[in-house]
């Protein structure tokens, strides 16, 4: 009886152990290719940069410049010869902001799909984060796994997203098949920057409708021109990418009205002169918008 019973208790402690064993592996094979992955970011650290000459405004926060981490297309899902490349464009970028890039950090598509664990580890050490891909972002990080994060180191975050090719718009239509209208509710641009803040971070730049890769890869170079580059505040970084988008948007209106005929150029006795002096303002100019803090700048 008494041997019958301390068998019993052996098996039940085997299997605990087993099954704890079992996770601890996966959990370690999980992280195990988190690491593997960014070897280069250990190297980047014992990269020597100039120290950054700049002053921190007056009632501004500083962000870690060297502290960026980045995820790139996760899927792959853009042609390597397409002209708007989000893999393509973002190495310009880093190569182009040298050395303040140096010691940046991250996962391009192109070379493996980020794994969970390697989306949280960027997520949880870095002081600001930059996505640029396909689709929505809670399309490649799992939304149950991100609302128990906590991350306030992270003060802001760039998504660059909202846009679709064949491969993307076929992954997304899958994944939404098995979502109720409840969980797919989460996952609009304003709910998903209403969690993001929740877990912790400060400032959210990003899109509030789709759009094309083409407006996508000029407004994330006027960002990292404005925020990087030049030491704006990320609110006056929204600002001048909104200026210079209607700026684009009236050259190319006034280049259309060079090649109208004198017919097409007469003026419609209906519109006022101020109507016919400022052409209308396209939406996508107002498309991109900060979400949070106005008054943070890289240092």
């Amino acid at each position: 009886m008494y041997i019958l019973i301390i068998l019993t208790e052996v098996v039940v402690l085997v299997y605990f152990l087993g099954k704890n064993e079992f996770a601890e592996n996966e959990f370690k094979k999980d992280m195990k290719s988190a690491k593997e992955s960014k070897p280069k970011g250990d190297q980047k650290k014992s990269i020597k940069v100039p120290a950054l000459n700049r002053v921190l405004l007056p009632n501004c926060i500083g962000i870690d410049i060297h502290n960026v981490k980045y995820v790139v297309d996760p899927y792959n899902e853009v042609g390597e010869k397409e002209p708007e490349n989000p893999s393509q464009k973002f190495k310009t970028l880093l190569e182009k902001y040298e050395p303040f890039t140096l010691r940046w950090d991250g996962v391009f598509g192109t070379s493996h799909l980020p794994s969970q664990a390697e989306w949280e580890h960027v997520l949880n050490n870095c002081s600001a984060f930059i996505f640029s891909g396909m689709a929505k972002f809670f399309s490649h990080i799992f939304l149950d796994r991100l609302v128990a994060m906590n991350i306030p180191e992270c003060q802001l975050m760039i998504l660059s997203e909202l846009v679709h090719s064949k491969p993307s718009f076929v992954r997304v239509r899958d994944l939404d098949e098995d979502k109720s209208s409840q969980r797919l509710s989460l996952e609009t641009p304003t709910e998903t920057v209403i969690i993001l803040s929740l877990i912790g971070v400060h400032s959210v730049i990003a899109n509030q409708w789709y759009t094309t890769l083409e407006e996508n890869a000029t407004r994330l170079e006027i960002l990292c021109e404005n925020l990087i580059k030049i030491g704006k505040t990320t609110g006056q970084a929204v600002h001048i990418l909104q200026r210079s988008k209607i700026a684009m948007d009236k050259s190319s209106k006034v280049e259309l009205d060079h090649t109208d005929s004198p017919e097409e150029k007469k003026e419609d006795p209906r519109e006022s002169p101020c109507e016919l002096n400022q052409p209308s303002i396209h939406p996508s100019v107002f498309n991109t918008v900060l979400y949070g803090l106005p008054n943070m700048m890289f240092m």
